[in-house]
């Protein structure tokens, strides 16, 4: 077959025409430009006004997103403005900006040698490291929690199963219906379960060591592991009392913070902050009551099974309404709850400690402190427990106080 040659004309630039421009009024067209230059400038004036001014009483506070990566978007932070409305704005968004930039790359899996986050732990096994003091403070508050802290390796499979995109896809990953991540599941968690195969030591002054066996770092080389550390669905626990303490230092103090995925810190000295229960028991998630609690106080909720504001990457529901979750357990790596649905209450404790002193409970069943408030559905009913919280119904349903 012949091949056409091609006219290359059509890649050409168009014949050039000569305009000739008029050269008249000179002095009217400087003063349209000088015209055109002060509209534009009183434009982006009014802009910026518009975006720095503010009007006194409650509003959401929103952090520049200009400034890289942050973990700004799991968080709404609604502040009550007083005073200097403008002044007290631009404040906030400065504090806030900054904290959540802080806390993303503190607990983030990505090395950082600058802050030496949590990444750059997990990269230098068996080795001293000075980190970010605000990490060593959350590895202090883990020492309690057994071996929670150890799961990055099981982490990391469901996190590949709670992002995909049909069930056949999870299925592929899922230990429960995957022979290969059954067996990989179990050879993890018998190096996470053991102290001589991984753990992390704390030798004050903001140094650590994470000590990792030749066994495990083999282990880890054959199946592309690059976490040994990791704070699971604590990260949002840990990045919501980081950035209650930088809003405090700041003494913006009236204000509630709160993540996407449940963790609350009200600042507020007066003012109320609340709770929502869900139940699941008609297949699908309800309302079924409301907590609430007067000034200061950390609110964790956790929840076996989605709601509508839940955000992605926490639970995989399968057609057949199966739920996997983030929630898993330090001894087996599977996700169990032994309670579907809690939303628990303290003015002491912040997030994360609220959030560890009652997964055991939401997990096994295991009791809880008694100086603790909680509500809690199961079998149907929803369980009170604690003084000083109040509770509003929103269904039907048995109430049993403890």
């Amino acid at each position: 077959m012949k091949r056409e040659a091609r006219d290359r004309r059509e890649h050409m630039p168009p014949p050039v025409q000569r305009i000739e421009l008029d050269q008249r009024f000179p002095r009217l067209r400087l003063c349209l430009v000088i015209l055109a230059l002060a509209l534009l400038a009183g434009a982006i004036l009014f802009v910026l006004h518009t975006q720095l001014s503010a009007d006194a009483g409650w509003t959401e506070v929103e952090a520049d997103g200009g400034q890289g990566l942050t973990c700004a978007g799991n968080f709404i932070l609604t502040m009550n403005l007083t005073g200097d409305a403008t002044a007290r704005r631009k404040l906030a968004v400065n504090v806030y900006t900054q904290a959540c930039r802080d806390a993303y790359v503190r607990y983030s899996l990505r090395p950082d040698t600058e802050s030496m986050n949590l990444g750059a732990v997990n990269a230098s096994p068996n080795r001293v490291l000075t980190v970010d003091p605000g990490l060593y403070a959350a590895f202090e508050t883990m020492t309690g929690a057994g071996r929670l802290l150890y799961l990055g390796p099981v982490l990391d499979l469901y996190r590949s199963l709670l992002y995909s995109q049909s069930d056949s896809e999870a299925s592929a990953v899922d230990p429960g219906t995957d022979p290969d991540s059954a067996a990989y599941l179990k050879e993890a968690m018998d190096l996470i379960s053991s102290p001589d195969a991984v753990s992390l030591e704390l030798m004050g002054e903001n140094r650590v060591c994470l000590h990792v066996s030749d066994a495990f770092l083999a282990f880890a080389g054959e199946n592309g592991i690059t976490s040994y550390l990791d704070f699971g669905f604590l990260t949002s626990a840990f990045q919501a009392d980081d950035l209650a303490s930088a809003l405090v230092s700041a003494g913006l103090t009236d204000a509630v913070l709160s993540s996407k995925d449940g963790f609350t810190r009200n600042l507020q000295a007066g003012g109320s902050v609340s709770g929502t229960l869900y139940d699941m028991a008609s297949g699908s998630p309800r309302m079924l009551a409301r907590l609430s609690v007067q000034g200061p106080c950390s609110l964790v909720r956790l929840r076996s099974f989605p709601a509508s504001e839940d955000p992605e990457g926490l639970y995989y529901t399968y057609a057949d309404g199966t739920v996997r979750t983030l929630y898993l357990s330090p001894e087996s790596g599977t996700d169990a709850c032994a309670v579907p649905s809690l939303v628990a209450a303290d003015r002491d404790l912040t997030c994360a400690q609220l959030a560890l002193s009652v997964y055991p409970f939401f997990q096994y069943g295991t009791p809880f402190s008694s100086s603790l408030s909680l509500i809690y559905v199961r079998d149907g009913a929803v369980h009170l427990h604690g003084e000083g919280i109040g509770v509003t119904m929103l269904q039907d349903a048995q109430v049993i106080r403890e």
